[in-house]
């Protein structure tokens, strides 16, 4: 089995895979420990390899630990991938971003991808035939809640709603409707320009807050909940790490 390691911006996922066949998996949210880790992987004496991908400072006993117990990969901007990478600035790419290509890429190989995944960020990113292009970033859906409520006096902090809201008829409303309608036009402006230049472009949405966006009617979109973990499973049987 290998285990995978996903640190993100607000929780930290941790995967078993067989092969490619998720196993297990659990969400240990923004709390990050060793006694964590082991609570997990209680019962699993079968770990072979691991792979860690953090794009936040994380305790380095974690690190510690995972590399004195198997096969480590510390999946870096100089680890080989099975895509081609033709990011510009490869130091500054998010490394969710390509596991989250490479995942894709695994579920439908050497297809045309947009990969939209709604995080603490929005990213989308395009892989065309096995060759990962770059996308954009934008703020995610709950940073658009806070920015509104931080930088006004006025404003309340409120939550997503599970109905998008087109016209809003009371402040709180509103404020959904800009949000989440807003996103809404934003996904679809952005998937239509790439339908544009990619008419068999496969559309693959990840990321928690995915669920508010995923019902568009005319639309062929693939939900993909794991795909980072995915990826970097993927990333780590490229690379071939058996514990000798």
């Amino acid at each position: 089995m290998n285990l995978v390691v996903d640190l993100g911006n607000t929780s930290a996922k941790l995967s078993l895979f067989e092969g490619n066949e998720l196993k297990h998996i659990t969400n240990l949210g923004s709390k990050i420990t060793l006694k964590g880790f082991h609570d997990f992987l209680k019962g699993f004496e079968n770990i072979n390899s691991s792979i860690l991908c953090s794009v936040i400072d994380h305790p380095i006993e974690i690190e510690d630990y995972l590399n004195q117990t198997y096969s480590f990969l510390k999946f870096s901007q100089n680890t080989q991938v099975p895509i081609e990478n033709n990011y510009t600035s490869k130091e500054s790419l998010g490394l969710d971003r390509l596991a989250a290509a490479v995942g894709a890429n695994v579920l439908f190989p050497e297809a045309n991808l947009l990969v939209i995944d709604f995080g603490t960020c929005i990213k989308y990113d395009v892989v065309t035939q096995g060759v990962y292009l770059g996308g954009s970033i934008a703020p995610g859906m709950k940073m658009r809640f806070k920015a509104l409520n931080t930088f006004t006096d006025r404003l309340p902090l409120i939550s997503p709603n599970e109905e998008i809201i087109t016209t809003g008829k009371t402040t709180e409303e509103s404020i959904l409707s800009g949000v989440q309608f807003g996103i809404l036009s934003e996904v679809k402006g952005i998937m239509n320009f790439y339908l544009e230049q990619y008419p068999e472009l496969k559309i693959v949405f990840t990321g928690g807050d995915s669920k508010y966006f995923d019902k568009l009617p005319n639309y062929n979109i693939f939900a993909a909940p794991n795909l980072v973990s995915r990826g970097l499973n993927e990333i780590l049987r490229y690379n071939d790490t058996p514990k000798n």
